[in-house]
């Protein structure tokens, strides 16, 4: 049963607070179960290595991870495939423009929850890894 499971860098308490937290921010996704979104928290933990964050945050940066993911997810099932920002959209014979989406955490200003994530990061001293040490992009 995948509620009750302990997912990869995260104990029942920190799934727990996930949870909290992601339903205080992100009340859109209301519909989405909390099995649905400890499964999101699971793939999020690929990306982020829970170590490397300040203890009282790492629950929180899961969270608005998920919401970003979530939402990019979202778009995309609803625009074909487009993720960018919606910066100008037309009624008569539709027309949608979407930003582009670059490197370098760029793409975490796609969402709102992505920009407070990035927000987060540089405020905490953490940064974005746009890079890997031996070259090459994430």
């Amino acid at each position: 049963m995948i509620g009750s499971q302990i997912f990869r860098n995260l104990t029942k308490m920190q799934n727990d607070k996930v949870l909290s937290y992601f339903r205080l921010i992100a009340s859109e996704f209301a519909d989405v179960t909390d099995e649905q979104v400890l499964e999101w928290a699971q793939i999020v933990t690929f990306y982020v290595n829970l170590d490397s964050y300040p203890k009282d945050k790492a629950e929180y940066i899961v969270a608005l991870y998920i919401a970003h993911l979530l939402t990019l997810s979202s778009r995309a099932k609803s625009s074909a495939g487009y993720s960018g920002n919606l910066s100008r959209e037309k009624e008569g014979d539709l027309e949608r423009t979407f930003a582009s989406i670059g490197v370098s955490g760029e793409s975490l200003n796609s969402t709102q929850y992505g920009e407070m994530l990035k927000d987060l990061l540089i405020n905490t001293g953490i940064g974005i890894l746009t890079r890997y040490p031996h070259g090459g992009y994430c």
